[in-house]
């Protein structure tokens, strides 16, 4: 008897009052827990909660937390490396017209000999032949009156004369390779780091004014100190070309 009905109890099938009655059995409220959804009347129901403990809160906001970091890290340095790109394009560009410059120059070079560089425009600002092998200072070259060239350039890369906005300055430096007949002419273009204003030992955008007209060996010795292991308040860009003497 007390098999059957814990069969049918089993069976989630709650026991009526006529089987307990036929059986010989009281029911008191509460008696059988019932697991049917329906049917059982005034049988006690079972109910969980589920949740997360404070630990598992912490755990998930730390795991968030070094997550968010990790990404804004990551963007600053993405935007830093684009900003770096860009002004790396720039010099590029701008050590590149010159070099083009100085090739359009040497088409004027047409007599041998010292004075054979009178007639050109920035040629004519190398040693004496004399001086084979020895390469010069760099200077900042001087352009003609009247035209838009400029050893200055600004934030977009345009020439400037104006000293407040030169952010890109270009040097050249010359060395003879055969006396009268071949030069060399390098060609640098430089420009501050940023450091937004905060550190004047990174950046200091009031070092060499007018593109360093006057302080190039101090603008050379700055550039130095990256090679050197120190820092350098200085970015560059460097290339050089070979021009040789035209035929008459």
């Amino acid at each position: 008897m007390i098999q059957r009905i814990h069969a049918a109890h089993e069976m989630h099938v709650c026991p009526t009052a006529a089987t307990a009655q036929e059986h010989g059995i009281t029911l008191a409220k509460h008696t059988l827990p019932c697991r049917s959804l329906s049917g059982c009347g005034p049988a006690t129901r079972l109910h969980t909660s589920s949740g997360f403990t404070l630990i598992e809160v912490m755990v998930a906001v730390t795991v968030v937390t070094f997550g968010a970091l990790g990404i804004f890290s990551l963007g600053n340095a993405t935007i830093k490396g684009n900003a770096f790109a860009r002004e790396m394009t720039i010099a590029t560009d701008v050590t590149r017209s010159w070099v083009e410059r100085l090739r359009a120059d040497a088409m004027l070079w047409r007599t041998a000999g010292p004075g054979g560089l009178a007639f050109t425009t920035y040629l004519r600002d190398a040693p004496p032949v004399a001086a084979v092998g020895a390469p010069g200072e760099w200077i900042a070259p001087t352009p003609p009156e009247g035209v838009s060239e400029s050893f200055a350039y600004d934030y977009h890369g345009f020439p400037t004369a104006v000293t407040e906005n030169m952010r890109y300055c270009t040097h050249l430096r010359y060395e003879w390779v055969f006396p009268g007949e071949a030069l060399r002419v390098s060609v640098r273009t430089y420009w501050h780091r940023t450091s937004r204003g905060t550190d004047d030992t990174i950046s200091n955008r009031a070092l060499f004014p007018n593109c360093g007209r006057g302080a190039e060996a101090a603008v050379t010795d700055n550039i130095a100190q990256t090679v050197a292991g120190g820092v350098s308040q200085l970015h560059a860009v460097h290339s050089s070309i070979i021009v040789r003497r035209g035929r008459p």
